[in-house]
């Protein structure tokens, strides 16, 4: 079955076998060591040419041939790992190129005589995805295990197809993992995306989309980059800028799509800055260092193996060495291997760069030890003394894979390696931040995520903003658009509430108000009414509290008096109803700043009724007999009947019982009770009143109007009477001055539109009907019996009528 398999997947190149030939195979190209066990290495140092291996030599890869050299070395000499059991090695040169990889795994498969080469072991290579996804189907359909160098392609963690693929580096998913999470703990809610096209680029995007969904991050722009260059590179710009409060662009591109984009941000948007994040393989484009100022790289740990640079730097040119090695010499030393070269002691005398020599090779080296010593230990211990037993069903591809993917141990370059049950490396990404410092760039770690533990632990806080819209302020509601992270912010009106997550606003029912913090729940709404400590309603008790003052003074004094001749003729019955009226009136202002209640409005309602018609009641009988007296005198006749004392208490008390049944049923058909008011459902104001329609007051209030009507008529009538009977004159003046500001003021009353003022409004009407009353009734006399003598009082008497017949009638 696994023979069928490799054969419809290599198809392709089955029938270019005989092309195998056409391989330039030679000591530039392929190094061999013997062994009992074979590691296979699949690498590139000659550069892709149009003629295969025809390129340039890549001189800083050119040292890795001899880093795997002495890495077998290592082990061989090691009777702690596989004792008694050489490793060898193949190494084949792939010349770059993708499907390179291909030809020459069919080669490793063949030996020059066409004979299958049985004890390879496994593969270490190739070096990118692209090159792994071209090998790695066809080495897995033959159980031969592939350990990638630099591979990170998503893709290449799919059993189904690479089952035999396992890897030294994390997964890109990994590394998009860590960005997801770096952008989540930063509070980056907004980002652009830029990929290639290609397994590379939209595997990584794709797990991009994947993990920034998960933590609800936007994606506001999303750009794929064709391999053949033929994108509108301005217009990509002008979308990225048009999406610019994005300002983190996780790139996946290639070096040469980085620099057309850099060039286009040149021209389209040279004072723009955007962070870059991108992973191991972005690479910092020379001449556009202002574009990349503080990006971020995510960057696994690649190690460093000093003991190799050692060796390395202290060969000499007269030690044996492979043709990698002499094309160093020649290229770093500017040398002749064979003759100037000879001159320098040592290879760091040239002083080669091994930066970037490939670590990663060795430390595969470093896997398959490990890996084949635990499973000959545990499979096939007896194979340490007899070695033909590791060809008869001891090393397989299988077990190879098995143990493989057990590994957890640190490589000789300071690694530390664990594999998941993927073949996916298990490690640490390191999170750099680039900065452009006299003239070179510099990097310091900012934070750390282990895929282990899966834990983030950022080393510095990185001040960068990349939101579509802030947070909305207190009271405001979120009004989603497009995307989940972007929102537009709406004030709700005063009296609403935020609900739905704060994405919509509720009206408050009647007489609840929004909390004054959040809004997000109502609460009552604090009645509102004229409370004593409220400074009107401080002035109208202390006005009320004078004015029941002043009554009782009035009392005293008329008690004390009450044989004085101005007193009688004042009749004394009529003043102390005329008082009580006035007391009523200042009750009723007490009454009014207190909290309404059902008696409280109950008695405001008979007071304020009833107290104006006790003043002007015995007022309208006053000035009615004295009219009645006058006129009948003025003409000869008799005096009028109904006149005395007695007759007149009657119809006084006569027409304060109508008054009373009036106010009786008012009561009855609006029955007196407390209730609120929020007049403007958006002002937080709710007032505690006494329902009082207008109507239940028309009929009472219309009543002692009648009765002020009369008194000022009455009393302008009877304005020039003699001087010794000038009461009507008072009644007329204080009656008269009632009226002007009833007129001002019960129209303002019914017309205001808060209740609290209606109510301050009502307690001046009744404050001023009682201080009129004392002012122009009472104080006249108490001023005469102090301050004038009573034969001034006797001698201003004039009158063509008889004293007698007016001294029965007003005594």
């Amino acid at each position: 079955m696994r023979r069928l398999i490799f054969l419809i997947l290599g198809l392709p190149y089955v029938f270019s076998l005989y092309n195998l030939a056409k391989f330039p195979a030679s000591n530039k190209t392929d190094l061999r060591g013997e062994g009992d066990l074979i590691i296979a290495l699949m690498y590139e140092t000659h550069i892709v040419g149009k003629v295969r291996c025809g390129g340039n030599l890549n001189y800083d890869r050119a040292v890795t041939p001899e880093l795997m050299r002495l890495r077998i070395k290592h082990y061989n000499d090691n009777n702690n790992i596989l004792p008694n059991i050489t490793l060898g090695y193949v190494y084949l040169d792939t010349c770059g190129g993708i499907n390179s990889y291909t030809w020459r795994s069919m080669e490793l498969l063949n030996d020059l005589n066409g004979a299958r080469t049985t004890n390879v072991v496994g593969i270490v290579g190739p070096y990118s995805s692209d090159q792994s996804i071209s090998l790695a189907g066809m080495t897995s359909a033959l159980n031969l295990p592939t350990l990638g160098i630099y591979s990170t392609s998503v893709e290449l963690s799919n059993k189904g197809r690479f089952e035999y693929f396992s890897r030294l580096v994390p997964s890109d998913a990994f590394a998009t993992e860590a960005m997801a999470e770096v952008m989540k703990t930063l509070k980056w809610t907004y980002i652009q995306m830029l990929y290639m096209e290609g397994s590379f680029g939209e595997n990584a995007a794709k797990n991009i989309e994947k993990n920034t969904k998960k933590y609800g991050i936007c994606i506001g722009n999303s750009q794929r980059f064709s391999f053949d260059y033929s994108d509108d590179y301005d217009e990509i710009v002008k979308k990225i800028v048009k999406t610019k409060k994005a300002r983190i662009l996780v790139a996946f591109l290639s070096p040469q799509m980085r620099t057309l984009l850099f060039k286009a941000m040149e021209r389209n948007a040279p004072n723009e800055r955007f962070i870059f994040v991108a992973a191991d393989a972005y690479g910092r484009e020379p001449g556009y260092e202002h574009l990349q100022e503080g990006s971020l790289m995510f960057v696994y740990n690649g190690g460093k193996d000093a003991v190799f640079e050692e060796y390395f730097n202290n060969l000499k040119p007269s030690d044996p060495t492979i043709y990698w090695t002499r094309k160093v010499w020649e290229h770093y030393g500017n040398c002749d291997f064979e003759t100037t070269c000879q001159k320098y002691n040592k290879m760091s005398d040239v002083k080669p760069n091994l930066k970037s020599a490939q670590i990663k090779v060795a430390d595969g080296i470093d896997a398959y030890a490990y890996a084949l010593h635990d499973l000959i230990t545990n499979e096939c211990p007896d194979a340490f003394k007899d070695k033909s037993i590791l060809s008869n069903g001891c090393i397989t591809g299988e077990r190879v894979l098995k143990y493989l993917r057990k590994q957890k141990f640190t490589s000789l370059s300071g690694v530390k390696y664990s594999f998941n049950d993927r073949g996916d490396m298990l490690g640490d990404y390191f999170i750099q931040r680039y900065t452009w410092k006299n003239k070179l760039w510099e990097y310091d770690v900012v934070g750390k995520y282990s895929k282990v533990t899966e834990e983030l632990n950022m080393f510095e806080n990185l001040e960068i903003e990349s939101i579509c819209s802030k947070p909305c302020p207190k009271k405001h509601i979120y009004v989603q658009q497009d995307l989940k992270c972007c929102w537009l912010c709406r004030t709700c009106r005063e009296n609403e509430i935020l609900v739905n997550n704060k994405t919509e606003c509720q009206k408050c029912p009647e007489f609840l108000w929004p909390d004054s913090d959040e809004a997000l729940t109502c609460h009552d709404i604090e009645d509102e009414y004229v409370k004593w400590q409220d400074p009107l309603g401080l002035l109208l008790l202390i006005l009320s509290i004078i004015g029941l003052i002043g009554n009782v003074v009035i009392i005293v004094l008329y008690t004390i008096y009450r044989e004085e001749k101005i007193i009688k003729a004042s009749s004394r019955h009529f003043s102390v109803m005329i008082i009580c009226g006035s007391t009523i009136g200042y009750i009723s202002v007490l009454l009014l700043v207190a909290k309404p209640e059902l008696a409280t409005c109950l008695l405001n309602r008979i007071g304020f009724h009833l107290g104006a018609t006790f003043i002007y009641a015995p007022l309208f009988m006053k000035t009615q007999r004295v009219y009645r007296i006058f006129r009948a005198g003025s003409r000869g006749k008799q005096r009028p009947s109904l006149t005395s004392n007695r007759s007149l208490m009657i119809t006084t008390l006569i027409i304060i019982g109508i008054q009373a049944a009036l106010v009786v049923v008012s009561l009855v058909l609006w029955p007196p009770a407390s209730e609120r008011i929020q007049r403007i459902e958006i002002e937080k104001r709710v007032e505690l009143t006494c329902y009082s329609p207008p109507i239940s007051l028309a009929i009472p209030v219309g009543f002692n109007v009648l009765l002020l009507l009369c008194c000022v008529t009455l009393g302008y009538l009877t304005r020039k009477l003699p001087e010794n009977f000038n009461e009507s004159w008072y009644i007329f003046v204080s009656v008269a001055t009632t009226i002007f500001l009833w007129i001002v003021l019960l129209p303002t009353y019914f017309t205001m539109f808060y209740v609290y003022y209606k109510v301050i409004i009502l307690g001046i009407c009744l404050i001023t009907n009682g201080i009129l009353t004392l002012l122009c009734l009472f104080l006249p006399k108490i001023y005469a019996i102090f301050f004038v003598d009573d034969e001034n009082i006797e001698s201003s008497k004039g009158s063509k009528i008889a004293p007698s017949s007016v001294n029965e009638t007003t005594s």
